[in-house]
Order: C-alpha cells, then sequence, then structure tokens
C-alpha cells in the first residue's frame, strides 16, 4: 500500500486545499477549472464521452460500476491530491460521484492528451498517476481478499488511516464517505 501523499512546499494552495503533484510546468501545459460538486452530484456516468481529467482537491469521490445483478460496485475512492478520468478510452468505462461536498480542479483530456503526446515529462506525470490508479485496484483486491465482513472493514479503515490520518498512533479519522458507500466498496 502506499501512504497518501503529503502537501509539500511545491503544493499550490486553492481555498482551504492544496493541488498535490502538479503537472510539470511547461509551457503547453493544460489550464484547470475548479469546479464544486454536492454529494451524491455524478462527475460523469458510465459511458459518457470522456472530457475531463479531475483532480480532487477537496472532498472524496466514488468511482463505481453498476452489475449485472443491479448492484454497485466501488472501485475506489479518490481523495485530495489523486486523479480520475485519466485514460485513453474514448468513454467512461465507470461512472463518478462525489460522497461529500468536493472540488475537483477540471482539465479537457484533449488538452492532457495533447501535452503527454508533446512533453515526455508530461507523459511521464501521467504514467505516474495511471500507476497510482493502479496501485488503489490492487489495494481494493487484497482488501476483498480477506474473509470476512469485520476484517475487510479493519483493512479499509487501516487503508484510509494510512492514507488521510496522522500518521502517528492510532487516529480518529473523519470518513468522506458513508457506510453505504463503503459497503459497496467492500461487497458488503
Amino acid at each position: 500500500m502506499r501512504p497518501f501523499r503529503q502537501f509539500s512546499e511545491e503544493s499550490q494552495k486553492v481555498g482551504d486545499a492544496f493541488l498535490f503533484e502538479e503537472m510539470p510546468a511547461v509551457s503547453s501545459a493544460p489550464v484547470g477549472v475548479l469546479r464544486k460538486f454536492n454529494a451524491k452530484e455524478h462527475l460523469f456516468l458510465e459511458g459518457d464521452h470522456r472530457r475531463h481529467a479531475f483532480e480532487i482537491v477537496s472532498g472524496a469521490v466514488a468511482v463505481h460500476r453498476i452489475q449485472a445483478d443491479g448492484r454497485r460496485q466501488v472501485c475506489r475512492f479518490a481523495l485530495p491530491g489523486q486523479h480520475i478520468s485519466l485514460g485513453w478510452e474514448a468513454c467512461e468505462p465507470s461512472s463518478a460521484v462525489a460522497t461529500c461536498e468536493t472540488v475537483v480542479l477540471a482539465r479537457s483530456i484533449t488538452s492532457v492528451r495533447r501535452a503527454a503526446l508533446q512533453h515526455d515529462q508530461i507523459a511521464q506525470w501521467l504514467g505516474a498517476r495511471l500507476a497510482d490508479e493502479l496501485a488503489e485496484i490492487s489495494d481494493l483486491v487484497r482488501i476483498m481478499a480477506f474473509g470476512d465482513a469485520l476484517e475487510r472493514v479493519a483493512a479499509f479503515v487501516q487503508h484510509l488511516d494510512q492514507r488521510i490520518g496522522s500518521g502517528g498512533p492510532p487516529s480518529v479519522i473523519d470518513l468522506p464517505m458513508n457506510r453505504s458507500d463503503i459497503g459497496d466498496h467492500l461487497g458488503l
């Protein structure tokens, strides 16, 4: 599991949040627009034409798919500093919904792709973000491998503590998602 990145001196402050691991500064780097979403408001739906890449500035986003039997499977939770919708597919393979009041930095996916093709630094940045997303999916597989519901919840809480906790002794975690979201993530 990768620990959640803390902001550094290079991080840019936006309101009360920070933009983590900014896209490399090159002349044609895509500029983003801050957008606010209320709880339960969708950023995009499965099958939508991909228009933006998103960086979570504050709040949280549940990336999910609806299974054939109608159940929702939350694939991952994106928290501040993480990115969603960076892939090269034309359409979104999943849906994304804000789990609480959330602010994102939306960049045109066309601009991100064009910049990645023109600048090695941005291509490497994009590759690292995609690797982070794969690591999140790998973490879910590891959590789901635990036998019973209690072990899954314990592994999830431990994972969240590593990502958003204080890093010291056991901490209080202000969860940016509800029990239903967690249950859909853990298959409970």
